[in-house]
């Protein structure tokens, strides 16, 4: 009994750990972890109160790919109006080749931060495109999008 009220406990507090999310998606649906050229991502949420907001990308990919950064396009809109819009290189590897993202077995996991921002009340979209040289990036797994409020108010 004691154990499991440990447990218990502890989930309380990793869950509480996350209280500054606003929002997180993460998508896996990739045909053979391939994210073609044309294939826009877009996550839409809601900001619930002014305040300054990190947009985070979480980026998932196959071990030892030979890429050492993945570029893309973050947007953000709100309503129909750019407020942001910038290139972003998803680090993958250092300059010695060695893996930046947490890795396990065949899968790496990286999070990465995009944007630092006051965001204003309302609703708003992020898409990221694929700026890869070629008709589709390989090796990829899953990508999405985190909203967190931001430690550095």
């Amino acid at each position: 009994m004691k154990r499991l009220a440990l447990y218990f406990g502890l989930l309380a507090i990793f869950a509480g750990c996350s209280g500054d999310t606003v929002y997180k998606e993460f998508n896996r649906n990739f045909t053979d972890h391939r994210w073609m050229k044309n294939d826009i991502r877009v996550y839409t949420f809601q900001i619930p109160e002014e305040a300054r907001y990190d947009i985070l990308i979480d980026y998932s990919h196959v071990y030892d790919t030979p890429l050492s950064s993945v570029p893309v396009k973050v947007s953000v809109h709100q309503k129909d109006k750019v407020i942001y819009e910038q290139p972003v290189s998803i680090l993958i590897k250092d300059e010695n080749g060695k893996h930046l993202g947490d890795c396990m077995g065949d899968y790496c996991d990286i999070r990465q931060k995009a944007l630092s921002e006051t965001l204003k009340e309302g609703e708003y979209s992020v898409r990221l495109t694929n700026l890869f040289d070629f008709d589709y990036m390989p090796n990829i797994l899953g990508i999405g999008v985190r909203v967190m409020k931001s430690s550095n108010q």
